[in-house]
C-alpha cells in the first residue's frame, strides 16, 4: 500500500473512530460525558471527508472537479440504474419465501404497507440494529427530523430514502469506490483489490456498538468486525462489478449501498418473530452466492490485471 493510500485509511480511522470510540466509552460508564448522536453521525463521513481532503491537498482543485465529475456520472444505461436498487429487495424477497417454505413466521403484506409508521415510532432510537431502544442524547437535529417523520406516511419514507443515501452511500463511496478502488484496481486484478477493499472497509466499518462492548469487556464484540466483513466483501465484489461496467460512476453503487442498507432496515423493522441478525446473515449468504455467480461468468476478466483506471 503507498503512502498515500495509507493516509487515505487511517485517516478514515481517524476521521470516524474518534466519534465512535468517545461514544462508546460513555455508554460503557468508562468517561462521564453525554456524546451526542450527531457526532456518532458525523463519523460515518470519514471515508469521503479524507478521499475529498487528500485529492485536494495533492492535485488541486481542477483534480478535485474532475473526480467529482467521474464519480457522479449519470450518463450510463438505464439498467445500471434499475440492477441496483432491485438485487437487494429480491434477495430480501427470496429470504422470506424460503422462510415461509419451512415454517418460520413472515411479515404480512399489512406489516410491509404499514412499516413507515413503525419506522416513524423507531426513528431516533438509532436504528433496530443497534443498542440504543429509546430515543439518543443528541443536540436537537436528531429530534428535529422525528417531528417530521411522524407527520405523516410520506414524510416517514422521504426522510428514510434520505437518509439512506447520505449515511453510507455518499459518506462513505467518494472514498471506498471513488478514490481506494482506482488505485488498487491498478496494481491488482478485480478480485484482489475487491477482497482486499472489503476487508478494509469491513475493519473500518466497527460502529458505536462494537466500542461500547469492548469498554464492557465483553469478549463477542470480537463478533462484530468479522460479521460485518463478511458482508463487506461480497459487497465489495458487487460493488467493483458495476464500478467496471459504468466506467467508474458511483451512481449505480451508491444506489446499491441505499437498496441494501434500506431493504435490511426495513425487514428488521417489520420481521418481528426473527432475529436481525438472522435476517443480516441470510441476506449476506445471498450476496454471497451472486458474487460468486459473478465471478464464475467473468472468470477471466476478474483475474486480469491492471485495470484501466476510468
Amino acid at each position: 500500500m503507498t503512502i498515500k493510500l495509507k493516509r487515505f485509511y487511517f485517516g478514515a480511522l481517524l476521521f470516524s473512530w474518534c466519534s465512535w470510540i468517545p461514544f462508546g466509552a460513555s455508554q460503557a460508564g468508562i468517561i462521564d460525558i453525554q456524546i451526542p448522536w450527531e457526532i456518532v453521525l458525523l463519523g460515518q463521513f470519514g471515508p469521503s471527508v479524507i478521499a475529498i481532503i487528500l485529492i485536494y491537498f495533492y492535485d488541486g482543485g481542477i483534480a478535485l472537479k474532475a473526480f467529482f465529475k467521474k464519480c457522479l456520472n449519470f450518463n450510463i444505461k438505464f439498467k445500471w440504474f434499475l440492477i441496483p436498487v432491485t438485487i437487494a429487495p429480491a434477495i430480501g424477497i427470496l429470504c422470506l419465501l424460503f422462510s415461509k417454505f419451512f415454517g418460520v413466521s413472515i411479515p404480512t403484506l399489512d406489516d410491509f404497507f404499514h412499516w413507515p409508521a413503525v419506522y416513524a415510532e423507531d426513528y431516533g432510537s438509532g436504528g433496530p440494529y443497534t443498542l440504543q431502544g429509546e430515543l439518543v442524547y443528541n443536540l436537537g437535529f436528531v429530534d428535529y427530523l422525528k417531528s417530521i417523520v411522524l407527520q405523516s406516511p410520506l414524510a416517514a419514507v422521504i426522510i428514510f430514502v434520505l437518509l439512506s443515501i447520505i449515511t453510507g452511500p455518499i459518506s462513505e463511496e467518494f472514498g471506498w469506490r471513488g478514490f481506494l478502488l482506482p488505485r488498487l484496481l491498478s496494481k491488482n486484478n478485480q478480485l484482489k483489490s475487491s477482497i482486499i477493499l472489503g476487508l478494509l472497509w469491513g475493519f473500518w466499518h466497527t460502529g458505536p456498538d462494537f466500542w461500547t462492548f469492548v469498554f464492557e469487556g465483553k469478549i463477542y464484540a470480537l463478533i462484530y468486525p468479522v460479521a460485518i466483513t463478511l458482508g463487506t466483501v461480497p459487497l465489495s465484489i458487487l460493488f467493483t462489478y458495476l464500478y467496471i461496467q459504468t466506467k467508474g460512476s458511483l451512481i449505480p453503487i451508491m444506489i446499491f449501498h441505499a437498496s441494501f442498507n434500506g431493504t435490511l432496515y426495513v425487514l428488521s423493522l417489520i420481521w418481528d418473530s426473527q432475529s436481525v441478525y438472522i435476517t443480516s446473515a441470510e441476506l449476506i449468504l445471498g450476496l454471497w452466492i451472486l458474487s460468486f455467480f459473478i465471478i464464475w461468468k467473468n472468470k477471466e476478466r476478474w483475474i486480469q490485471r491492471g485495470i484501466k483506471s476510468f
